[in-house]
């Protein structure tokens, strides 16, 4: 997801947005393990230059939207193990994740529209 001005690069923001949804559907999809980045942090400040504006971190270690994002879903998920998937409708896709010791569940939703149906057509199967 490059942050970069060149017409293929993404906003910073949408980056933050593809950034955790790539990581529900690693973690939904059940057949990816890990998940590694590139590189910590921007090769430098050339804003035309694909390989340079692809991480967490701007060059000058500055935090990217995408790293406070990753940060607030790491620790949403902590402790917490993927349980189930389901669907809100059309458009509105979910992953159950269930903490172990409390039994409690965590559902993260997201839809590939700017905007989505919110309610239920059927509740998540169990």
């Amino acid at each position: 997801m490059n942050t970069h001005l060149h017409p293929y690069g993404t906003s910073e923001l949408r980056q933050a947005d593809l950034a955790v949804r790539f990581h529900l559907l690693a973690l939904a999809s059940r057949r990816i393990d890990k998940v590694f980045w590139w590189k910590l942090k921007d090769g430098g400040a050339r804003q035309f230059d694909q390989a340079d504006m692809v991480v967490l971190l701007r060059s000058d270690l500055e935090p990217k939207y995408s790293y406070y994002a990753f940060a607030v879903m790491t620790r949403m998920l902590e402790g917490r193990r993927w349980a189930r998937n389901g669907a809100f409708g059309p458009d509105v896709y979910a992953a159950v994740f269930k903490d172990g010791g409390a039994g409690e569940e965590l559902i993260a939703a997201w839809s590939p529209k700017p905007y989505a149906p919110s309610a239920p057509r059927r509740p998540l199967e169990r």
